[in-house]
């Protein structure tokens, strides 16, 4: 087998054959040889083969009650058309006659498994499909296939079938993806996931219907865990981890916010650093300040380092309006050093009180921070 292996795939090269479909051929030879050479994947083509031959003819019972019974006429007329298009490929018409036959069975075609077996090429898996007439017809039938399957695991099965012609697995997902519902989850992550966004690969021609099912996974989805899931998710686009974020920010409640602050937080927020999902983070974590109402849980997360500035100033801002006493809003502006936004709205509201004492003033005079009008503007809406 090795030797007759060598000598075809010599003979077949494209360096030595220039004729047309010689890559074809020699990749063919080489997929052939890869699986003769593997016992288990060797028995599962031979398995494979006995089951078409016995699907394309009568059981050996069925053939012994009435050996003159003819197969049915479907399947007979699939057998008959499979003939027709593996000689009409194989033969030495000319290229726009094969194309112009091969449309014509298409058109007239609606058996599923004849409009795939014209439909899937070994060329579209290695990338190399020569500009063919034939081309024509395999993108028709894998078009037709599309159209007229409605099953959502079949779309997804020829979707990411690599020996589809792009445009048709393209256009299987968009409808998958059009069609969709929560059923279907599962289907779209293994559509929008992919390796590319995590080594921040070029776009190709997949990459917005990966958007697109990433983006309709998390229209469907109102968990909040799920979404950080989705968010925290590097094999995810970067749009569609954003959206998830922000989503989760919208949709939380109470009982979830849990879920927002551990998103929120940051080893940026602390350290510096590029994050990509900052524009998602601080809005959950403005959502969990607007959903807190208890005064230590703002306190927490106002002096968290690994919360952005934004949620930290958010929170202060709270507990300015919250607190009440002039003890403890002395106790807030000492606490909210490194905050001169918050400082700042803490030491409006002292002064518009009557109880504050001239030490105590005198304090917040020297360790009063520098904040502008617009920032303070911002944390007394809060008190308003």
């Amino acid at each position: 087998m090795k030797k007759a292996y060598r000598h075809k795939a010599l003979e077949t090269h494209p360096d030595r054959d220039k004729s047309p479909g010689a890559q074809a051929r020699f990749v063919a030879i080489s997929e052939a040889f890869r699986v003769l050479s593997d016992p288990d994947e060797r028995a599962a083509y031979d398995q494979q083969l006995a089951d078409e031959e016995k699907r394309a003819r009568p059981t050996a019972a069925y053939r012994a009650s009435d050996p003159s019974r003819p197969v049915s006429a479907k399947k007979q007329r699939r057998i008959d058309t499979l003939r027709t298009l593996e000689s009409l490929f194989t033969s030495n018409q000319p290229e726009n006659l094969k194309r112009d036959f091969g449309m014509r069975l298409v058109q007239s075609e609606n058996d599923r498994e004849v409009l795939m077996q014209i439909a899937r090429s070994t060329e579209f898996y290695v990338g190399r499909a020569p500009k063919s007439p034939l081309n024509d017809v395999r993108v028709a039938a894998g078009m037709k296939l599309v159209e007229m399957e409605s099953e959502a695991v079949n779309l997804f099965s020829i979707g990411t079938d690599d020996y589809q012609h792009p445009s048709v697995r393209v256009s299987a997902r968009a409808k998958l993806v059009r069609n969709a519902t929560m059923e279907d989850k599962d289907l779209l992550d293994g559509i929008s996931r992919s390796s590319q966004h995590f080594i921040g690969g070029h776009a190709d021609m997949f990459t917005q219907t990966r958007i697109d099912a990433g983006m309709k996974r998390v229209a469907l989805e109102t968990n909040p865990y799920e979404l950080m899931g989705i968010a925290e998710d590097e094999y995810q686009h970067l749009s569609v981890r954003l959206a998830a974020g922000k989503r989760m920010a919208d949709t939380a409640t109470a009982a979830e916010k849990e879920a927002l602050i551990e998103f929120s937080r940051s080893n940026s927020a602390a350290y510096g650093g590029r994050d990509a999902l900052k524009n998602a983070r601080i809005p959950a974590g403005m959502a969990f300040v607007q959903l807190e109402k208890d005064a230590d849980g703002l306190r927490i997360i106002m002096n968290d380092e690994y919360s952005y500035m934004p949620v930290r100033s958010a929170a202060g801002f709270k507990l300015a309006a919250i607190e009440q006493s002039e003890p403890g809003l002395i106790q807030l502006f000492t606490e909210a050093k490194g905050l001169p936004c918050v400082q700042e709205v803490v030491r409006r509201k002292l002064e518009a009180g009557t109880g504050i004492d001239q030490k105590g003033a005198e304090f917040i005079r020297k360790n009063a921070g520098t904040a502008t009008s617009s920032q303070a503007g911002r944390g007394i809406k809060l008190l308003r």
